[in-house]
């Protein structure tokens, strides 16, 4: 059974995730069913009838199979050419996201985080490791001799070199400034690109571990950022790190980009996707047994984030009117704060110090305040009182259009935090 309206992306899939080597990719752009998907993916092309969309598919088709066809280069927007353009990377980008899917199940209906949520669950089951690697690679350097050495990497999984020169070609045009995000998002095949180049980094050191199986070694990473866990001595250890940093440097890779190997000690102060890693019992009195490594929201990163917003300083705890915002309603005011305090709860959701956050909602709050107290020409106090009078419950927030908005408080926080494990614990 096929899970998608075209059967053949689904047998590109399973192909790719079992290893084999792919043909005729580039006949898939011949079908008109295929063009739907990449039609619908791009809704923005809602201006043009369909019978106008429909020509210009049949238009291309034709060009790919007599190998006439060619980006034009063009920067005119709602331009013909360009239309065409963004059509033919959205189907390369189609095809290659079946041969690469993305790591990990289903996030659709947990909130989008900077880390991978799936890598967290992995990370806090990991028992008894001794000694850490960690691999960062970011500063990638979007260059036509990258995209050239990442169209080798996609060689070693699709043998078809009309499709390989189609990616190359739609890559250069990513790479382009004049493209234009109204119709093509220019980060799109240019991430994916990225990707393909990060993940076949990620499968070459997985192909080390293996030839190292005589000890327990385990892998999780999520973007730029990878971690080894090792339950062995020093010596091996250092001996895993020299045969993974050869392999990166033989492999050309530190050309384009940069890369940081370094080797930790459980007892050392190790970050990973803004957490800090300790090892079991080394935070709280009651440490979860489910957990063999505890995941911390580090004080570096809350003093951080406080202050790249505008809150105040944490350290001191001292709040701050956020002048930026004064432009504002004072409903989008009170949205901006309230995003901004769950967004960081939901990157934090593994850690065990989540009550830690609090501080952070006081500040926040008190910050909030002081930003409509410096609009309207008075005190905190007075704001906080008249915003608490509007409410029979004596809480902080705004009627708009007969609801009352509430700031929001760190009960909140964790009955969001609450659902998003049990849909995790679920999967």
């Amino acid at each position: 059974m096929t899970f998608h309206p075209f059967p053949q992306l689904d047998v590109i899939q399973k192909a790719s995730q079992k290893g084999r080597i792919l043909f005729d990719c580039y006949r898939l752009l011949y079908k008109e069913d295929f063009w739907q998907i990449v039609i619908r993916r791009l809704n923005l092309l809602s201006y043009l009838q369909n019978s106008i969309v429909n020509n210009m598919i049949k238009e291309i088709i034709y060009e790919l199979r007599i190998g006439k066809f060619r980006f034009s280069n063009t920067s005119k927007l709602n331009n013909h050419l360009h239309t065409k353009d963004s059509l033919v990377k959205e189907a390369v980008v189609v095809i290659l996201e079946y041969i690469y899917p993305m790591k990990g199940f289903d996030q659709s209906s947990l909130p989008k985080t900077d880390p991978s949520f799936f890598t967290l669950q992995k990370l806090i089951t990991w028992d008894n490791m001794k000694w850490f690697i960690k691999i960062s690679f970011d500063k990638i350097i979007y260059s036509e001799q990258f995209i050239e050495f990442v169209m080798t990497m996609i060689k070693g999984k699709v043998n078809d070199h009309r499709f390989i020169q189609l990616v190359f070609y739609a890559s250069m045009m990513s790479q382009q400034k004049h493209c234009h995000t109204y119709t093509y998002p220019m980060s799109k095949l240019a991430n994916l690109i990225k990707y393909i180049f990060q993940e076949s980094i990620v499968q070459n050191i997985q192909d080390i571990i293996k030839r190292n199986n005589d000890s327990p070694i385990k892998l999780v990473y999520n973007r730029a950022e990878l971690l080894i866990g090792i339950n062995d001595t020093k010596p091996h250890a250092l001996s895993l790190l020299r045969e993974i940093n050869d392999e990166l440097v033989h492999g050309y890779i530190h050309f384009f980009c940069n890369i940081q190997l370094n080797l930790y000690h459980i007892g050392d102060n190790i970050d990973f996707q803004k957490y800090q890693l300790l090892p079991k019992g080394a935070f709280g009195s009651n440490p979860d047994k489910n957990q063999r490594l505890r995941l911390i929201v580090p004080k570096k990163q809350m003093n951080q984030w406080v202050s790249r917003n505008e809150y105040g300083d944490l350290q001191e705890y001292i709040s701050l009117a956020r002048r930026k915002l004064l432009y504002f309603s004072d409903q989008r005011i009170l949205r901006i704060y309230n995003e901004e305090l769950i967004s960081f709860a939901n990157h934090y959701v593994f850690a065990a110090n989540f009550n830690d956050i609090e501080k952070i909602v006081h500040l926040a709050e008190s910050s909030f305040l002081k930003t409509l107290a410096f609009k309207y020409k008075t005190t905190s106090k007075q704001i906080a009182f008249s915003l608490k009078q509007k409410n029979q419950h004596g809480r902080v927030g705004l009627v708009c259009k007969s609801n009352f908005h509430i700031f929001i408080k760190m009960h909140h926080l964790k009955l969001y935090r609450k659902k998003i494990l049990q849909i995790i614990s679920n999967m």
